[in-house]
């Protein structure tokens, strides 16, 4: 939950009191380009978690349905401090496919970055430390996030530390080989995922990227977040 206003185009999106699965929706979190986010309770341990469930429109697509669970894959596979919590995807066929996630209370960095345009050294420093630990932490297991981005690093409060960072949205990850069996719903060589301003060249090319490109983004990012601009504007 970051605070940033809902489209007000947004249709659809599941009234509070519905029940998917084990799951009571309280709220809508977020609204994303193929999916939405709901503040939910697990209706016998009353736990709060966040649900992340496709779209209807992109649930009827394999391709989709498989990069959706990357996602949980990925992030479990990882198991990172720094990196959201995934606790269960499901696939439904009257309720569709969502993710369970621990809930977040803070803010993204892009939303930092409209506010204050620029950050001090310090901070951003102790920030993307942070970031490029998870990165890390994800190159060695195999996974490629592939679309870092202000938007996908989220700032919490955690034991009185203020810029607690977790990483967001591993749905356009890469695995490597390393880590699952290969199949026939990886990312197929010649498709281009990400957004542009944080994409390298080579995945720009739609050609085979590896973890450099996650270090090009973090250059990116960290450039803007000290200077206020991104490098290139073209």
């Amino acid at each position: 939950s970051s605070g940033r206003a809902l489209p007000d185009d947004v249709q659809d999106l599941l009234p509070p009191g519905t029940t998917l699965g084990n799951y009571r929706i309280d709220e809508v979190l977020g609204v994303g380009g193929i999916g939405e986010i709901y503040l939910a309770e697990h209706t016998l341990l009353g736990r709060k978690v966040a649900l992340k469930r496709l779209r209807a429109e992109y649930g009827r697509s394999r391709a989709v349905v498989s990069r959706f669970f990357d996602e949980a894959r990925a992030a479990n596979q990882i198991a990172h401090e720094n990196i959201v919590e995934i606790t269960d995807f499901v696939e439904d066929p009257a309720d569709g496919a969502y993710l369970i996630m621990e809930v977040l209370r803070g803010e993204d960095l892009g939303m930092l970055l409209e506010r204050e345009r620029a950050l001090p050294a310090e901070r951003t420093v102790a920030i993307m430390r942070q970031v490029a630990s998870g990165l890390a932490a994800a190159h060695r297991v195999g996974v490629v996030h592939r679309d870092l981005k202000p938007d996908n690093v989220f700032l919490i409060e955690r034991g009185g530390r203020a810029d607690f960072v977790k990483l967001l949205d591993f749905g356009v990850a890469k695995l490597g080989d390393d880590v699952r069996t290969k199949s026939a719903h990886k990312t197929a060589a010649g498709t281009v995922l990400g957004t542009p301003a944080y994409m390298s060249p080579e995945q720009a090319l739609g050609r085979g990227v590896d973890a450099r490109t996650d270090v090009y983004a973090l250059g990116v990012m960290l450039y803007e977040l000290l200077t206020g601009t991104l490098p290139f504007r073209g």
